[in-house]
């Protein structure tokens, strides 16, 4: 969670360059996604390549234009550009009412690496929405997500300002589905040995969310 405003002048002369580094190479604003669809289907398809095969999306370039382009106009979409005026990358942020949530992102790996794409849209979000975290409206990540694997999270704590909240877990299954949990649910530990394949890693990682519950009701 984000609560307070991102002061740049205030940070490590580490995060300072990395930031101003990104900045340098990305001009960063709120784009129309009608306007971008077709490119950020592109990336969208470019990044979800980078991703381990158990878990990669499978969507065509339609389907996530169509999707694309029916985005609640009252979110904002920010863009990063390069100097050449190409769309490398993207973010959706949601107005949430007392709060926004840091929505769907992606960026085309070629701009990615040493360029610092991700500090320059990240940073650029926290000083778009500075005003409203002033008056009390914070910034959140959502919830960790135990099947994509990224550091994102601890990054968003280590440079961004961002904070750790907990909460409790609350899991509901369908009753259809709940007995194979409960079979599985002594094995986890050898079903982590093959989540390799697509179903043993999504069984996992309900598996996962089962033992945060079951320990949080015997504490």
């Amino acid at each position: 969670m984000h609560d307070t405003p991102y002061e740049l002048d205030k940070q490590k002369k580490s995060h300072r360059r990395k930031i101003k580094k990104g900045l340098s190479n990305f001009e960063c604003k709120r784009i129309n996604p009608l306007e971008y669809a077709e490119r950020m289907a592109e990336i969208t398809i470019l990044a979800w390549d980078k991703y381990p095969a158990k878990y990669r999306p499978k969507f065509s370039k339609e389907q996530l234009m169509e999707s694309y382009c029916k985005v609640n106009m009252n979110n904002l979409v920010f863009g990063c550009f390069n100097s050449d005026g190409l769309l490398c990358g993207f973010d959706f942020v949601e107005d949430c009412g007392k709060y926004w949530v840091l929505g769907q992102g992606k960026t085309d790996p070629e701009y990615e690496r040493g360029l610092e794409l991700n500090a320059a849209m990240t940073y650029s979000e926290t000083q778009y929405l500075k005003e409203d975290i002033k008056k009390g409206k914070y910034l959140t990540n959502g919830q960790r997500n135990l099947l994509h694997e990224t550091n994102f999270n601890e990054d968003l704590c280590h440079y961004y300002g961002f904070r750790k909240v907990y909460c409790k877990l609350m899991l509901a299954s369908n009753p259809k589905y709940k007995w194979i949990i409960n079979i599985s649910y002594p094995f986890r530990k050898i079903i982590s040995k093959f989540v390799y394949f697509r179903c043993f890693n999504n069984l996992y990682h309900i598996l996962e969310m089962e033992e945060i519950v079951r320990k949080q009701r015997d504490n």
